[in-house]
């Protein structure tokens, strides 16, 4: 359940889905997903989704990106997709 906003240095709580930025990510529970191309039916793995908001003062500066070892992180707006996943 969500509480407060994903931005850790935030202290921002959820009360309504219109004020800010709603995230749904997909989590794999038994580990990394083997690499290379898949089709959604060939998955070995279950997912689950997360849910993550951001208020609306963090969702004007910042979005969320995947970081490998440190999971869901903050980063600017405008970061270039390839290195979302490595800003943090």
């Amino acid at each position: 359940m969500v509480t407060k906003c994903a931005n850790p240095s935030c202290e921002n709580e959820f009360h309504y889905l219109r004020d800010g930025k709603l995230f749904l990510v997909e989590v794999d529970d038994l580990g990394p997903i083997p690499p290379g191309p898949q089709l959604a039916k060939e998955r070995r793995h279950p997912l689950r989704v997360e849910h993550y908001w951001l208020c609306e003062q963090c969702a004007a500066s910042t979005t969320l990106a995947i970081d490998r070892k440190r999971g869901v992180v903050t980063v600017p707006l405008g970061t270039p997709v390839v290195r979302r996943a490595a800003a943090g």
